[in-house]
This record gives structure tokens, C-alpha cells and sequence, in this order.
């Protein structure tokens, strides 16, 4: 849900983790000689300590997740990249997918790497200036500024001569793009397009909790599908209204329908609107909302196309 299994924020090499572990060794004072001594003194801290300290002083784009990632090691728990398994058909188990993503996937990490990162500008408001979303952007991505540019120029490119509407909005498409949604979109097509192929079913979440307490800017952030899949507005009558129920209730009923069965459409839907297929000709998926889920079709691939061009996604 909400994330793919190769995008950048999921795996560091074996040389990209050592190097991180001993900058973050260095950090909370256990630069030893041996990677033993360092393990033996990091293991004699206290777990609070650790968790404090996770994020590095400067860490590397995409900065909005901890700093230590799975990785390929001895024990073979991760034996290759998550990329590496894609590539090889016969490394997909022939099994059904549901996959999606979110409207607004960036929007908590954007207030989070300014608040972490301490730069001096307030995005509360939802408003930021030109100069300012100039800024926020290398913090989505580690590229150089020329393809960093190349990239705020295409998403700018529809509201030229002008300005857009909310450049927080056109940050948040791109970040959202980079590291939730390509990535997801070609999982989904990964799966769908394989000789061995078995359904496959993407959606997107676009419905906004009716009380949240977030600003109305942050829309349907990342994770917040998730207390609708576990019913947490069927038992909160304070945080939710009986529109966030339904929404919750026919979610509930398309996961556990498609645990058991392989297919999320389910018996009694009121709204007689099935949840196709995604697949090699029509790419389809479902958009879900406060009101009937609608079809939709061809998630972002223009604009994933675009980025696979200008980087490495």
C-alpha cells in the first residue's frame, strides 16, 4: 500500500549501508577500529538513544526516511535489490495485486523535512513562493541542478506564462511522482505485463478525512488509507462522519474480498461499479472517494515517462 518495493527509499547497497553505519556510529559516539567493536558498542546503548539519532546531520535525498535501509549481507535475509528481482520473471510469484497509491503522497513529508531540517520557511499555510519551491525540491531527489530544473520546468510547463494556482501543490506532484507513484505504476505494470501474469488491481485514494486536523492542503496524505482499511471510523463517531464510514466500510469489504478470493469486487455493492483489471491494454484503476469509486486510467504515465527520461526511476 501507498509505496513500491524498489523505489529509492526501500534499499541502500551493501557499500551505501556500511557507509551509513558509520557516519551514524560516528554520531552516537561508537567510532571504533572494527565493525565488531562498533557493533559491541552500539549494542550498549540504550534503544532511545538510537531511535533519537536515526537521521543523519545531512542526510541524502529523498530526505523524508530513516537513514538505514535493507540491504544485501551475508545472512542472505535480502539476497539481491528489490530492482534486481523485478527484472526476472520467474522471481514474481504467480499470485493477484493490489496496489496503490495516494493524492497527495508528499504532503506530510514536505512539512516534515522543513521542520527536521529546520529551514526557515512556513509551509502550515499551504503557501509557499517560487524561490521557495525552488528550494524544497532537491530535498525529493538526489540529482544534480540541471536535472533538478529540467524537471520543475515540465511540471511548471501547463500554467506558463503564469504561475500556478499553489506551488506547494506542483512540489507535492512531483515528489509524489518520484518516489510513490512511478514507482508503483511500474510495479503494477511489472506484475500485469509478466508471462506468467495474474490480476492486477491499482487504486488511487484521493478521499480527505472529513475532521482531519491536518491543513486542507495536505489532501489525502501518505498513510492515511490505512485507519480506513483497519475500520477505525466504524468505531470513532469524534475523528469521523458517517461519510468517512462508508468510505471505510466499502474499503474493508474490498480488501478482505480480495484476501479470500484473489478479486476485490464484492456481493451487495450498492454502487455496481466494478474495479477492473489493470493490464497491458486499458491500465485502469479505481479512484476512491467520498462518493462512488470511478474508474480511471493510465495513472500518471506521462508524466513517469518524463522523469524516467531525466532520471533514474
Amino acid at each position: 500500500m501507498s509505496a513500491a518495493a524498489d523505489s529509492s527509499f526501500t534499499y541502500h547497497s551493501p557499500e551505501v549501508a556500511l557507509d551509513t553505519g558509520k557516519e551514524f556510529a560516528t554520531q552516537v559516539g561508537c567510532k571504533e577500529s572494527t565493525v565488531e567493536s562498533t557493533l559491541q558498542c552500539l549494542r550498549s546503548l540504550n534503544a532511545s538513544t538510537l531511535s533519537a539519532l536515526q537521521l543523519p546531520p545531512n542526510p541524502k535525498p529523498p530526505v523524508f526516511f530513516r537513514a538505514h535501509l535493507p540491504t544485501v549481507d551475508a545472512l542472505s535475509y535480502v539476497s539481491k535489490p528489490p530492482a534486481e528481482f523485478l527484472k526476472d520473471p520467474f522471481s514474481i510469484r504467480p499470485i493477484p495485486l493490489l496496489i496503490g497509491v495516494l493524492k497527495n503522497e508528499l504532503s506530510f513529508f514536505i512539512t516534515y523535512f522543513v521542520g527536521v531540517l529546520q529551514i526557515p520557511i512556513n509551509v502550515l499555510d499551504g503557501i509557499i513562493t517560487k524561490e521557495e519551491f525552488f528550494d524544497l525540491i532537491p530535498l525529493s531527489l538526489d540529482a544534480n541542478n540541471e536535472t533538478l530544473n529540467a524537471i520543475a520546468e515540465y511540471y511548471l510547463a501547463p500554467y506558463m506564462p503564469g504561475e500556478p494556482p499553489s506551488y506547494i501543490d506542483v512540489l507535492n506532484d512531483i515528489g509524489s511522482d518520484l518516489n510513490f507513484r512511478c514507482p508503483v505504476l511500474d510495479i503494477a505494470k511489472t506484475f500485469a505485463n509478466t508471462y506468467r501474469r495474474k490480476s492486477v488491481y491499482m487504486y488511487l485514494f484521493e478521499h480527505r478525512s472529513t475532521k482531519s486536523p491536518t491543513p486542507p492542503w495536505f489532501g489525502a496524505f501518505h498513510t492515511s488509507e490505512i485507519s480506513y482499511v483497519f475500520g477505525d471510523p466504524l468505531i470513532d463517531n469524534v475523528k469521523y462522519t458517517e461519510t468517512d464510514k462508508v468510505v471505510s466500510d466499502r474499503m474493508i469489504n474490498y480488501w478482505t474480498t480480495f484476501a479470500k478470493t484473489g478479486n476485490p469486487n464484492f456481493v451487495g455493492d450498492k454502487c455496481c461499479n466494478d474495479w477492473n483489471l489493470f493490464n497491458k491494454q486499458n491500465r485502469k484503476y479505481l479512484i476512491i472517494d467520498s462518493n462512488c469509486p470511478q474508474d480511471g486510467e493510465a495513472l500518471r504515465e506521462s508524466q513517469c515517462a518524463f522523469l524516467k527520461g531525466v532520471t533514474s526511476i
